[in-house]
């Protein structure tokens, strides 16, 4: 649905600035060169947070299916968060008749954390309390697109545009209970946590519109569709006090549509 909103504003300002670009008067306008601008907009994400609690050996603390299931759904969700993008772009284009080729690299800020906690009374314990977290966290977008175009008129592009991603993702989880206070648990409490980083390479395909509006400036509207694959922490609970820890491994996946506008100088 969100990439949809993104098409539709995408859209809106193709008219825009087919309309303003049939007003003025039609020119010879060469495309070839470098250029360098500012961009800014939104970013509709689909971030999934998912957590498996699992006994790898059969002899852990926590054995009990039902258990490992409702221990790990706790630091388990989907969110869709919206965040503001805005940065830079450099690229190159080359005209050939009514085709313009290019390249764009750009660099945003995509500012995006969110955090799960849960606590919960485990079933069938007699009073065990189980508290999860998971959250996940991203600063900045990079992309590396090809741009191939279409002149409706000298000065109005149409293009599509696709390549590569790059962002930093970071995972991290904690699980705990208070089995030490329950009489019925004959254990100690549950305690793990991990994190991890990574730089993460993804795919972007979208497309947009540019209109120059003198021999230097052009603005732009853009809508890009990012996907990444799956980052993922694990952590080993109470590995000092046994040789059969529980496992709690969170994975965190992200896709984001981004609607933006942007000008360009060309040199």
């Amino acid at each position: 649905m969100h990439r949809f909103i993104g098409a539709a504003i995408a859209a809106a300002a193709v008219a825009g600035f087919a309309s303003a670009a049939s007003a003025a008067p039609v020119a010879a306008y060469n495309w070839t060169g470098f250029y360098i601008g500012a961009n800014a907009g939104y970013a509709w994400n689909d971030v999934d947070l998912a957590s498996r609690f699992t006994c790898p050996t059969g002899a852990c603390p926590y054995t009990s299916q039902t258990h490992l299931d409702f221990i790990g759904a706790l630091g388990s969700g989907s969110f869709s968060p919206n965040v503001f993008t805005g940065g830079g772009q450099v690229g190159y284009n080359f005209q050939n008749g009514p085709f313009v080729y290019g390249v764009e690299l750009d660099i945003q800020s995509f500012h995006l954390s969110r955090r799960i906690d849960g606590g919960r009374l485990v079933p069938a314990s007699g009073g065990q309390t189980a508290e999860v977290s998971a959250s996940v966290d991203t600063n900045w977008l990079f992309t590396a697109r090809p741009r191939i175009g279409w002149l409706v008129q000298p000065q109005l592009l149409l293009y599509v545009t696709g390549g590569l991603a790059l962002t930093k993702i970071d995972v991290a989880n904690s699980v705990s209970d208070n089995c030490a206070a329950v009489q019925t648990c004959g254990l100690p409490d549950l305690a793990g946590a991990s994190s991890a980083s990574k730089t993460k390479a993804g795919w972007t395909l979208g497309g947009g519109t540019e209109w120059a509006f003198s021999p230097q400036w052009s603005v732009k509207a853009e809508y890009l569709y990012v996907s990444f694959g799956d980052v993922s922490t694990t952590s080993a609970t109470n590995l000092s006090l046994s040789p059969n820890p529980n496992i709690m491994k969170t994975s965190a996946s992200i896709n984001a549509s981004i609607a933006r506008i942007g000008v360009n100088f060309r040199f």
